[in-house]
């Protein structure tokens, strides 16, 4: 059932006792610290949650059973219609006929759900599968550039780095989707090639280049905060490779020296989001940049 004004402490509790979230040894934030703070922002902040027209809060029939739901969103890569849960705890079974009614239009359900087999088991038994990993790691960076050279990128980068994605978007699909293929190619290029890089702006890219030949490229957004810590983190919002760039171990170095530029501003933490099915992008990831799992988003589609 849809949560009221007189909800505020039953749904905290709940999200007390939330079993789902777990240690994470990296960003020093433990299972416990996690539900006491979701529990604390949801009593403090529960008026102003109610009033937003994008976020539904639901109880469910059992004791631990709640969601924070998103209906209506949009995936930012394929565009489809979706409802997200943002935030659940306890049974999802008995609440997702109330979770999908809240968007009719919608054609995928998405779950955030932090690793423990808890939560995967349901997930699994509810038909829903990984789409996305989102991944974390700690900022140590360092400028070897074997040979190649890195920039700070300019507005006249913006078609080579379009033209660059759209040309890959197929690794940027979430795992188990078919969407359009040439559509999703020119939303991405579209929005690059309308990006504001100016130095100003939250988004920074960084150009790889041999003898001032682009070969690829970096895209962040800076100044992020991580949740409960404060932690200063950037976001890796893409990264693109031309042919002549791979096999050189480009995609390291290229992450390495702009780890050493965030170093020196202060952030502590690089997070990104990585399709399911791109295994390549994943494994440097995890073996060459240290990153570590934070958690997965799952889908399903509606029927």
């Amino acid at each position: 059932m849809r949560a009221g004004p007189n909800d505020a402490a039953e749904f905290s509790a709940r999200a007390a006792r939330n079993q789902s979230y777990q240690d994470h040894g990296l960003t020093g934030i433990s299972a416990v610290q996690r539900a006491g703070w979701m529990a604390a922002h949801y009593a403090e902040r529960w008026a102003q949650l109610l009033a937003r027209g994008d976020v539904r809060l639901l109880l469910g029939p059992a004791a631990n059973d709640y969601a924070v739901a998103l209906p209506g969103e949009r995936d930012s890569i394929t565009g489809e219609r979706q409802v997200q849960l943002w935030d659940w705890g306890g049974d999802l079974s008995g609440m997702l006929d109330e979770v999908l009614s809240l968007d009719p239009e919608a054609e995928y359900l998405v779950v955030r759900a932090y690793p423990s087999a808890f939560a995967e088991e349901q997930l699994r038994a509810l038909g829903f599968a990984p789409e996305l990993s989102r991944l974390v790691a700690p900022v140590v960076g360092r400028r070897s550039t074997g040979g190649l050279t890195i920039r700070p990128a300019r507005s006249s980068d913006r078609l080579f780095m379009a033209n660059l994605r759209s040309r890959g978007v197929e690794h940027y699909l979430p795992a188990g989707r078919t969407p359009d293929a040439e559509a999703c190619a020119h939303s991405s290029a579209s929005w690059l090639l309308n990006l504001d890089l100016a130095p100003t702006s939250r988004f920074q890219a960084y150009m790889l280049c041999q003898r001032a030949r682009p070969l690829g490229y970096l895209l962040l957004q800076v100044g992020l905060r991580m949740d409960i810590s404060g932690a200063q983190t950037a976001y890796l919002q893409d990264i693109g490779l031309s042919e002549a760039a791979r096999g050189r171990f480009a995609s390291p170095i290229l992450v390495r020296h702009v780890m050493a530029e965030l170093q020196e501003s202060g952030h502590r933490f690089l997070v990104a989001e990585v399709a399911e099915g791109n295994q390549g992008a994943l494994g440097v990831a995890r073996r060459a940049l240290r990153f570590e799992l934070d958690y997965r988003r799952w889908g399903r589609r509606v029927d």
